[in-house]
């Protein structure tokens, strides 16, 4: 674990999780796997769709994801 400090006040804010190899491969594992089992198999309205799915969750946690990067500067 990696602590995550504040520039301003030298405070840790948050903890977050090294990477690793074998994570990067998961998460590489992982992309290939959704990308064959479903994604590309998709049509471009479903895609479409997941796509505002993943904008309007963006839109609706924005202060809690701008005060995490503005506390990381």
């Amino acid at each position: 674990m990696r602590e995550l400090f504040n520039p301003a006040d030298e405070r840790p804010f948050h903890a977050v999780s090294d990477a690793t190899a074998q994570g990067v491969d998961a998460a590489a594992e992982g992309a290939f796997t959704a990308w064959e089992g479903s994604w590309r198999d998709l049509t471009p309205g479903e895609r479409s769709d997941a796509l505002h799915r993943l904008a309007n969750l963006i839109e609706a946690n924005a202060s809690q994801l701008a005060e995490l990067d503005s506390r990381s500067m």
